[in-house]
């Protein structure tokens, strides 16, 4: 789908490059979620994240997520995008 990106990389991540994706002139506004690796989690010090997928199964399932948003919600375009292998904190 042409209103769809769906990426999974072992390189940082774009914020951009999705801003860019989701732009769209006939929208009043651009909605963004950027997680980061944050340094302590439950009380317990974070020194780094591993993320590791199964990618065709993670690019099947984050499609599902992107299209039921599309049809749910007054959206025009949606990018999700995930980084994969160790992220250190303020990785995004």
């Amino acid at each position: 789908m042409h209103n769809i990106s769906i990426h999974i990389t072992k390189q940082p991540l774009d914020v951009t490059l999705c801003q860019d994706f989701v732009n769209d002139p006939s929208c009043g506004a651009i909605a963004l979620f950027v997680g980061t690796v944050r340094n302590a989690t439950q009380n317990k010090q974070v020194k780094r994240l591993e993320f590791s997928a199964y990618e065709p199964m993670a690019v099947k399932e984050m499609s599902k997520i992107a299209k039921k948003a599309l049809k749910k919600f007054d959206i025009h375009r949606i990018a999700i995008h995930h980084a994969v292998g160790t992220l250190d904190i303020g990785a995004v």
